[in-house]
């Protein structure tokens, strides 16, 4: 059974998901990342949902990792998500294959203790549309 670690998403009146507004919790971190090479970022411990907006006029490719460490760079072969070019996406983190920390442990932080992964690489598809790539950490 699949655990609810993510912060509960905005709902209308009727109970509808509004899945189109910004995270309704403060951001962690942010980072900016370059427009010619892909970058990784290593996420909070306390992340469970990143937003990856990609400006200007290409499109960005983003791979999850659990660590870097013998795993090859993201290519449009082995790519987990496109974000379209001038879009903003909301990602549940998913968990790796690494697994959940023991019940009772104190490595802390919701995407910790729930085994998710802890990096993020992000891609620019199309390099020399791309302005920038913004990528934002929340609980």
């Amino acid at each position: 059974m699949a655990r609810d670690y993510a912060a509960p998403s905005p709902v209308d009146r009727l109970g509808n998901p509004l899945q189109t507004l910004p995270a309704n919790v403060p951001a962690i971190n942010v980072t900016t990342s370059g427009t010619l090479l892909s970058s990784v970022i290593t996420l909070d411990d306390n992340a469970t949902r990143v937003e990856v907006a990609a400006t200007g006029s290409g499109a960005v490719a983003i791979k999850w990792f659990g660590s870097v460490v013998g795993n090859p760079s993201v290519t449009v072969a082995n790519l987990d998500h496109v974000v379209p070019a001038q879009t903003v996406r909301l990602f549940v983190i998913p968990p790796s294959i690494r697994g959940q920390a023991a019940s009772g442990s104190i490595i802390g932080g919701y995407g910790a203790i729930n085994g998710l992964y802890k990096q993020i690489e992000v891609l620019p598809i199309a390099p020399i549309g791309t302005s920038s790539i913004i990528v934002t950490q929340y609980s």
